[in-house]
């Protein structure tokens, strides 16, 4: 009688706590994260992409061939971008969590942006202007 070499299988339980251990890890990472940046008072935004994206911007609307901008300009409109940011995503997360989902959609930014120009009268995207 030949013997056959039978190969060992993963038992579903084990690769179904494998797989849990993955996921906790990616949550613990993700909360790792947040913290760290709740914590600290740094700009989140690199400073020289925000820089070029502000100077393109402003040439384009510019009717002047060439502006000069002070550092302290800048980087008061980064933190003023990165405040509006955060307060954006907070809002939003509330709007998720309100609908019993731990993930943001577009249509959690759409409520909250409508919510703003009804508590406001206006909102912030180029579109809802009146012209």
């Amino acid at each position: 009688m030949a013997r056959t070499k039978v190969s060992a299988r993963k038992s579903p339980r084990k690769e179904q706590q494998r797989l849990y251990l993955e996921e906790a890890n990616i949550y613990e990472t993700s909360l790792r994260e947040i913290r760290r940046y709740q914590k600290s008072t740094d700009l989140i935004i690199p400073k020289l992409p925000f820089q070029t994206l502000v100077r393109e911007i402003a040439q384009d609307i510019s009717l002047t061939a060439d502006l000069r901008w002070q550092s302290s300009a800048i980087l008061a409109l980064q933190e003023a971008a990165e405040a509006f940011l955060v307060k954006e995503f907070e809002m939003t997360n509330l709007c998720a969590v309100h609908a019993h989902r731990v993930t943001i959609q577009a249509k959690d930014m759409e409520l909250v942006d409508r919510l703003r120009r009804i508590m406001t009268g206006s909102g912030y995207r180029f579109e809802n202007r009146k012209a």
